[in-house]
């Protein structure tokens, strides 16, 4: 994505705060470069010659976060329908159809109907919360459970900015369950398409999960949810807050400070379900986002933070 730097060798094991891992997983090969432009003209985010516009001066930190921001111009929101009524798709072709005529997404489903579904929920609702104006990606693609992302890792999902793609994993989106008698751990999200192959409607396979009395059962489609919406988070920072977004990764110790003092940890390990917001600004701002999208409540200290980080509002919850 950024073409100032020769190679990933150039960018220091830590970011201000940012692994290597990590930068790599959201912003892709610095030797990568956006298309001119993406095929929806609403959508257009441009590559700039930029090398030549920044001082040889500059530090690596401050190289990295001004030549991020020049790369990319203005993002132009798209404004979509107020409110979408969600219709669950009988077939892959059906949920392609509403993600690109809603959305204008396109949909790689990898055959998983039941996921799929899960995606254009999560979408719509999103899409409801924000009343129409919101970032959504070019394309989301729902990953074999035996391939790893195009970097090398095992997550739930990701958003790169490079392409403008949500990844999500099917294997792991939903969690794992581990069957008592045998030890054999199975896949929920594979078990959860598996009933759907079997003609089980999307819409009684989640009544059913969410008024199960087994726990793990309702977890998994709360885990689903969340993994979209945290992604579409990534997406709504980076496109509609740039300015904020990079200085939020150019803070990134300032951060670590912040939610490491004693006050602010405790909110923080009671809000949160795991600790993966504590990883870097860009985690804690798409964690933050997926609750508010819920609807929770949101704790002062936490959305001090989330504005601090750039963090875009949310109506009815900001």
């Amino acid at each position: 994505m950024i073409n100032v730097l020769a190679s990933i060798a150039s960018v220091p094991k830590s970011l201000c705060g940012i692994s290597k891992s990590e930068y790599m997983r959201h912003f892709g090969s610095l030797t990568k470069s956006l298309p001119d432009s993406f095929n929806n003209k609403t959508h257009q985010i441009q590559n700039s010659d930029i090398g030549k516009n920044i001082a040889m001066g500059l530090g690596v930190v401050g190289l990295v976060t001004a030549a991020a921001i020049k790369t990319f111009k203005p993002y132009q929101i798209k404004q979509f329908a107020e409110h979408i009524d969600f219709r669950e798709a009988k077939n892959i072709y059906e949920a392609k159809k509403f993600a690109r005529d809603n959305f204008g997404i396109k949909l790689e489903a990898d055959n998983d109907l039941f996921t799929a579904n899960m995606i254009n929920e999560v979408c719509t609702n999103v899409s409801n919360k924000m009343k129409g104006k919101l970032s959504l990606p070019q394309k989301i693609v729902v990953q074999d459970e035996n391939m790893i992302n195009k970097y090398g890792r095992k997550c739930r999902g990701e958003y790169n900015v490079s392409n403008d793609t949500i990844y999500i994993n099917k294997q792991t989106i939903a969690g794992k369950y581990t069957i008592p008698d045998t030890g054999e751990k199975i896949s929920l999200s594979k078990w959860l398409n598996g009933l759907a192959e079997r003609g089980s409607s999307y819409s009684k396979i989640k009544t059913d999960w969410e008024n199960s009395p087994y726990s793990f059962q309702q977890y998994a489609l709360f885990r689903m949810k969340h993994c979209i919406a945290h992604e579409i988070g990534h997406c709504n920072h980076f496109n509609l807050n740039k300015t904020g977004y990079w200085m939020s990764v150019a803070r990134g110790k300032e951060f670590q400070t912040e939610i490491n003092k004693p006050e602010i940890k405790e909110v923080c390990q009671k809000f949160f379900h795991s600790e993966n917001y504590a990883k870097n600004p860009l985690e804690f701002v798409a964690d933050t986002f997926a609750f508010k999208i819920s609807g929770r409540d949101i704790p002062k200290e936490i959305e001090k933070i989330y504005k601090n980080c750039g963090g875009i509002s949310v109506p009815f919850n900001s």
